[in-house]
């Protein structure tokens, strides 16, 4: 008979220490009993954030200085030490990167004064290296840890639950213990803990539905003109069109990023035709990391897609709508845009990869 338990938590959490890149996410379980585990997840994604990017993951690098003291992980050791090699300077310098690998090689050579390589060959002792990086994502954590009195969701955090390849690391469990040690937290490492992540992927690969709610990574909007209010907008986007003023590049907000979005949520906004005669319109799709951006040659604004929709019957002149409608689908975002008065339509999907130009 195979034995059942349950735990009471309120918060369950996972760190993925990883050979190329590390990150962590979290839950909010509506109930113990909830069989569907469709609560939803939330994943760190503001890894680079500092850097003018955001990411779910950091890469698993660090960087010593000459005199082989800690000095960046992740995004940011990727970054200074691109300045140190153009610049020449790198040479006392240790970068590491993929160092993980190094636990994978024949056991008899694994000790606790085994050296560990860097990019351009210096060595430090592989328990220098690991130590560090595991300090930076223990005070990481702690650092999100102290948001949880603020926090009505986070106060109540009771387990936390380490998965991934390293998740059976003695020297990473000390760390995120100790950085939770203080508030009562548990930190458990389940069976097997080194497959959850493939396995998570086969399960949502299975049943994509199991993830019912998603938090935006980005915000992301459209391109528009609206009325021209002198001291609002700069006059710079300031266009006349048949004798009206209008202010150009405006960013037109669908989702904003943190913001909780329902599986196939459709959220819609209706735009007029610009001409009498206009037989066609070219929606443009933006998306940046700011929360709230004006216009979309904001800094930091990317250009992610674009969708043309024919618009043959010109009866209405001005008055024709064109709707553009998000969907938020499982891990891609369709645009749709109908010309309601042909009922013409044309989609799209947000491209993440393909650099889109202007």
């Amino acid at each position: 008979m195979a034995m059942t338990t349950s735990l009471n938590v309120l918060v369950v959490a996972a760190i993925d220490f990883g050979t190329t890149f590390s990150g962590y996410g979290f839950a909010f379980p509506h109930s113990k009993d909830n069989e569907k585990n469709d609560d939803p997840i939330y994943l760190n994604k503001n890894w680079g954030q500092n850097l003018g990017c955001q990411s779910y993951k950091a890469p698993t690098t660090v960087l010593f200085g000459p005199d082989k003291k800690f000095i960046a992980f992740g995004f940011e050791a990727v970054e200074k030490y691109a300045t140190l090699t153009e610049n020449g300077e790198d040479k006392s310098y240790y970068f590491f990167e993929h160092f993980k690998m190094r636990l994978h090689s024949n056991h008899s050579e694994i000790r606790r004064d085994m050296p560990l390589a860097a990019s351009n060959g210096k060595t430090l002792p592989a328990l220098d290296v690991f130590s560090k990086s595991l300090k930076f994502l223990s005070d990481h954590l702690r650092e999100a840890v102290k948001i949880i009195p603020t926090n009505p969701k986070l106060r109540n955090i009771k387990t936390i639950f380490l998965v991934g390849g390293f998740a059976d690391s003695p020297l990473l469990w000390k760390a995120v213990a100790a950085a939770v040690s203080d508030r009562g937290v548990r930190v458990l490492v389940p069976e097997e803990a080194c497959l959850a992540v493939i396995k998570g992927a086969v399960m949502f690969g299975r049943n994509p539905n199991a993830i019912q709610e998603r938090v935006s990574a980005r915000t992301y909007g459209v391109r528009s003109m609206t009325t021209f209010i002198e001291g609002l907008h700069p006059p710079q986007k300031k266009v006349v069109a048949h004798g009206t003023a209008l202010a150009t590049d405006i960013f037109n907000k669908f989702v904003g990023v943190d913001e909780l979005v329902e599986l196939q949520c459709r959220r819609s906004i209706d735009f007029k035709a610009l001409r009498d005669d206009q037989r066609s319109a070219t929606v443009y799709l933006f998306s940046t990391s700011k929360r709230d951006p004006q216009f979309t040659t904001d800094h930091g604004m990317s250009l992610c897609g674009r969708v043309q929709v024919d618009m043959p019957d010109t009866r209405g002149g001005r008055e024709r709508v064109i709707r553009v409608t998000f969907i938020f689908g499982g891990t891609e975002i369709d645009v749709q845009a109908e010309d309601l008065t042909s009922h013409m339509r044309a989609f799209a999907t947000i491209d993440f990869l393909t650099k889109h130009n202007p």
